[in-house]
């Protein structure tokens, strides 16, 4: 007897408009299932404006397997305690197709939090990169921009790096 094969279900992301209206009457704690599907959908507005709101300080992401090889992406509300109004905008322009912004955007979050900075085994998993030395290829390339300085902390501790112009760094080893 051959195993009967359930169709992939179609990928989904709610709409911008949706996800502000959600934020504005959501409480603390509340989740949002925001998109659904086999892979994360960073070219969906809703994954983009999802990042910003993380940004804000106003959600945060997480995910959870819905079985079949599905996945669903969901935005947990944080607070509503002097939370900036949520307004329909435009996002920080983060050209998904470029790696080299990905590779920003994962180091810039590491900034934000004051978390290590990530490996570049992690940069190219996260990124979609074929390996840790295309992430390292593309540091290189930040580097030479001047939009990021790298510091080495010594042999198996993370390095330290610092967003040019917002003197935001990733956390130091000790």
């Amino acid at each position: 007897m051959t195993a009967v094969r359930k169709p992939a279900e179609p990928p989904f992301a709610i709409s911008v408009e949706e996800f502000d209206a959600w934020v504005a009457q959501a409480e603390p704690r509340d989740a949002l299932i925001y998109a659904r599907g086999a892979d994360i959908p960073r070219a969906a507005p809703a994954w983009k404006h999802a990042m910003h709101l993380v940004e804000e300080g106003m959600i945060t992401l997480t995910y959870r397997r819905a079985g079949g090889g599905i996945t669903e992406y969901l935005a947990i509300r944080l607070t509503t305690a002097d939370a900036p109004s949520v307004q329909a905008a435009p996002v920080a322009d983060v050209d998904e197709t470029n790696p080299t912004q990905l590779v920003l955007r994962e180091i810039r979050r590491a900034a934000s939090f004051k978390l290590p900075c990530p490996t570049n085994a992690v940069i190219a998993q996260r990124c979609g990169l074929s390996d840790a030395a295309a992430a390292s290829y593309r540091i290189r390339q930040l580097v030479a921009a001047k939009t990021i300085t790298i510091e080495s902390q010594g042999p198996g501790e993370p390095r330290v790096a610092t967003i040019v112009g917002t003197d935001k760094t990733t956390a130091k080893a000790g």
